[in-house]
Parts: structure tokens; sequence; C-alpha cells
């Protein structure tokens, strides 16, 4: 807003130019946006900002408010020549204060919730990134919503599956340890002499930073009369995530990367760490039965 008092006679206005058209307004003070209001009311009366609770809200909680004088309840500080503002010390941008205890605010608050028990929300930072939720109605901290996002980003741990023999961050391991934990056997069949068998093996490498997915052809020797050894085609990091977590992890990402070539999930043998229910939650995961297929 632009304050023109000085100049043409008008409060307020959405331009710095005069009815005549010269530049005779100046910055107005600052004030928080239509966002920003509606999520100081949420933050301060702990409502939804709209809705039809707010004509008994501001009948029985209004009048309790009393207007910052510091900021004239506009809760910022215009300095300068108008050009930067901050936040109100006085009343840390609320725009005012209780004038009665909390417990007869807490108590009225409660009246308006009888009547209204969706009335209710939860505090949220009014100084900052916001938008409204149409569809709960309230108002949302989009810093806060980032920060989420990104911590359970770096919390949920990732596999990367590997093309075949391509490189990886780490020492590569020669083959296969002797020592690696069998997951699982898997066989796919499409037709006559048209079938896949893998068998899934779980290691880390030498320093153990790395939890390794090893994928073996048990049966090349007959089908192409030449043995060949298990490859490397995905991994996690070790740090936080047990054999189980990893083994289930790096499975369904390896099935991931070869879902279009393998067409369906497999049929299961047993005997190795995953059990049944768990790769056939994996196989729903990577191919739900829902999932529309190419006839």
């Amino acid at each position: 807003m632009w304050d023109h008092s000085e100049c043409c006679g008008v409060l307020s206005d959405w331009k710095p130019e005069c009815e005549d058209g010269q530049l005779g307004g100046r910055p107005g003070e600052w004030r928080l946006t239509m966002y920003e209001s509606m999520a100081r009311y949420q933050y301060v009366y702990g409502l939804k900002p709209i809705g039809p609770h707010r004509q008994l809200a501001d009948q029985l909680l209004s009048p309790l408010r009393t207007h910052c004088p510091r900021c004239d309840a506009r809760g910022l500080l215009s300095f300068g020549d108008r050009d930067v503002c901050g936040i109100c010390p006085v009343c840390e941008g609320t725009g005012g204060f209780w004038s009665e205890p909390d417990s007869v605010v807490d108590g009225l608050r409660a009246t308006v919730l009888e009547s209204f028990p969706e009335a209710a929300a939860p505090p949220v930072c009014f100084l900052g990134p916001v938008a409204f939720s149409n569809r709960e109605g309230i108002m949302l901290d989009l810093s806060a919503l980032k920060r989420r996002v990104q911590d359970e980003s770096a919390s949920a741990p990732e596999a990367t599956a590997v093309p075949y023999e391509a490189e990886v961050p780490f020492e590569r391991p020669a083959k296969c340890p002797r020592s690696a934990t069998l997951l699982a056997s898997g066989m796919w069949t499409w037709g006559p002499g048209n079938s896949r068998s893998d068998d899934y093996y779980l290691s880390t490498n030498r320093s153990r930073s790395h939890w390794i997915l090893w994928v073996d052809w048990p049966d090349s020797m007959l089908e192409v009369g030449e043995r060949f050894p298990a490859d490397l085609r995905a991994y996690c990091l070790r740090s936080g995530i047990d054999r189980e977590t990893a083994a289930t992890l790096s499975l369904r990402t390896f099935w991931e990367s070869e879902r279009e070539e393998l067409g369906g999930p497999p049929s299961f043998a047993g005997g190795g760490l995953l059990s049944g229910d768990t790769l056939r939650e994996i196989a729903r995961d990577v191919w739900p039965p829902d999932r529309p297929t190419l006839d």
C-alpha cells in the first residue's frame, strides 16, 4: 500500500502515482498479507480462520484481545523510509494480548468447539511462507512441510539398482563371497523352453560400508553350457540398516529395474532369509494386481 495523505489526501492506495499521475505517494506501513493474517488468527485462537464458527468465536473471544500500542495491532514495524520491516517485539507479531487469564480464554474456546468441534486447528507459524488447505480448511506452514519432507527423505533408506557389470561407488568385490546369505529363489516361466531362474544373495563389501545384492543364474550351465558367476545388481548403505531391511529394499529395487522385462511376479522357492509372505508383499509392490498389462 502507498500513503498519499501528504500529497493528494488519500490515506492509502495500491499505486504510488497520485490522481494527476505524479509520483507523490510513499510506502505505507507494513502489514501482514491475507494468508499471513489467516495463519495468525489460527495461531492466536487455535481455530480455523474461516468457517461457520467465526461468528460465535468473534463474539466470545475477540473482545478479550487488547491491541498492541507499539504496532497498532499490525504485528509489524516499519523502519527507515518504510522500505524494511521487523516483527513487533512487544506482541511478537500477534498484534495484541489476551486481557483475561488463560483459563477464561480456554473455557470460551471450549464453548466454541462444543458447537463447532470441527473448528479446532493446530498452531501454525504465521511469519513465513504459508498456504491455505481447501480440503482441511486450515493454514499450513510451508517451511515446516518442507522440513518434514526433507527429514522423511533423509531418513528413508534407499537402494540403487546396478546395470549388468556397471561401476559402483565403492570397492567392488571380485565375486559373491561364500559367506553371502541366500535370500530367496525365483522362477519365471513364459512358455515351453522360455524360463528364467534367479537365486538372490546378500553380502557386504570388504569395508562393510554397503549391503550388496547378488543375482545368480543357477541354470546357466544347463541352458548355455557355461557357469556364469553371480552379478552385483543392487546396493544400499549399511549404516543403520539391518540385514532383512537391506534384503527387502535391494530385492525390490532390482525387481523394479527389470519390471517390464520380467512382466510379472515369479514363483518362489523357500529356504532363504526372506519369508514367502515378505516375498509376495515385495512382488505386489512391484507388480500390483490391478496393474495394466500388454496383451
